[in-house]
C-alpha cells in the first residue's frame, strides 16, 4: 500500500465505517483481521467503498451506487434549502444516477420531448465534472494544509484534521458556487451570509423524513434492479439448456 509519510498513514487500523463493512484480511495465525481503510486522494475513495463529499471533501458517504449521492448529509440538506428558495427541490444534481435528480430520457412524447430531455442530461453530466473537479480541488487544498504529500492517507486521521461540520460545509458550499455559479448569489443574497449557510445545514423534521423517503427509493430501486439482473440470468439459463435439449 502506497503511503503519505506523514504519521497518520502508518497509525494503527482504527474504524469510520460499521466492523462487518470493513475489507478482511487473514493474518499470519489464519484469522480474519480488519484492513485499515485508507482515503485515495486522486479519486476520493476510500478503501471500504465509501467516498469523500463533493462538495466539503470532509464527510464519507456511504450508499449503493448508482442508487446513491456525492454529497454528505450536512451538504446534501444545504443543496435542498437553496432548491427550495429557487422554488425547486434541489440546486445542484448531486445524485449520482440522473434518475434521483429528476432527470431522464422519457420513452414516448416526440422527437422534441426527447431532444429537450437529452439536453437536461448532457447538462447534468457537465455538473457532474464539474462537482468531481472541485473535489479534488477540495481535497488537495485541505491536504495542502496539513503538508500532506502522496497518494494515500488513514481516513479517520482525515477526518480529525478535518472534520465535518454546518460550518465547513457552508463555506465550502459557498466557495463552489462563487466559483461555478457566481449568478446564483444574485438570486440568493443569503449565500452571502454565514449564519443563515450554517442554519441551512441544520436537519428539519422535513429534512429527516425526506433521507428516509429517499433511502426507502434508492432501496426500492437497488432491489428492482436485483430482481431486472436475476430475471436476466435466469432467461439466459432456461434459453441454454433448451438449446442444449435440442
Amino acid at each position: 500500500m502506497k503511503s503519505s509519510g506523514l504519521p497518520g498513514a502508518n497509525r494503527a487500523p482504527r474504524t469510520v465505517a460499521p466492523q462487518e463493512d470493513l475489507p478482511l484480511s487473514r493474518g499470519s495465525d489464519g484469522t480474519e483481521v480488519s484492513m485499515p481503510i485508507t482515503l485515495d486522494l486522486s479519486t476520493g475513495n476510500l478503501s471500504s467503498g465509501q467516498w469523500v463529499c463533493h462538495i466539503c471533501a470532509r464527510g464519507f458517504v456511504t450508499g449503493r451506487r448508482p442508487w446513491s449521492v456525492y454529497a454528505c448529509e450536512d451538504c446534501w440538506r444545504l443543496d435542498q434549502r437553496i432548491g427550495r428558495e429557487l422554488g425547486g427541490e434541489r440546486f445542484l444534481p448531486l445524485g449520482i444516477h440522473s434518475l434521483l435528480n429528476g432527470v431522464g430520457v422519457p420513452y414516448t412524447g416526440g422527437p422534441l420531448v426527447r431532444d429537450a430531455s437529452i439536453d437536461q442530461v448532457l447538462a447534468m453530466l457537465a455538473t457532474h465534472s464539474e462537482l468531481h473537479a472541485w473535489r479534488d480541488q477540495e481535497v488537495h487544498r485541505l491536504a495542502d494544509q496539513c503538508h500532506i504529500r502522496g497518494d494515500e492517507v488513514d481516513a479517520e486521521w482525515w477526518q480529525e484534521l478535518h472534520p465535518r461540520s454546518p460550518v465547513a460545509c457552508g463555506f465550502a458550499y459557498q466557495r463552489l458556487i462563487e466559483q461555478n455559479h457566481p449568478w446564483l448569489v444574485a438570486l440568493v443574497p443569503q449565500l452571502a451570509d454565514a449564519s443563515w449557510l450554517i442554519d441551512a445545514s441544520q436537519p428539519t423534521a422535513a429534512d429527516i423524513k425526506a433521507r428516509q423517503e429517499r433511502e426507502a427509493t434508492a432501496e426500492a430501486e437497488n432491489e428492482r434492479w436485483r430482481q431486472a439482473r436475476a430475471d436476466d440470468y435466469r432467461r439466459y439459463y432456461e434459453a441454454q439448456v433448451r438449446r442444449s435439449n435440442r
